[in-house]
């Protein structure tokens, strides 16, 4: 999805001064409302991201000298 396609779906809810306070995304457009969900799904898996981890190439190596 392109900028320009999700700026056509986004409106900006503003105060009394202009300034930008909110924004309302129509989830309508189905390639908006996916890429919203992808975003949400990201973030929580990165909220759940416990920071312990290991090297992917680490994690190669143990899976390879498994005899299976």
């Amino acid at each position: 999805m392109t900028a320009t396609t999700l700026k056509k779906h986004v409106r900006y809810i503003t105060d009394a001064k202009g300034k930008p306070t909110d924004i309302i995304i129509s989830l309508k457009n189905k390639e908006v409302r996916e890429y919203i969900e992808d975003l949400m799904d990201t973030q929580e898996a990165m909220a759940r991201d416990d920071g312990q981890g290991r090297p992917f190439d680490e994690f190669v190596a143990e899976y390879l000298s498994k005899k299976i």
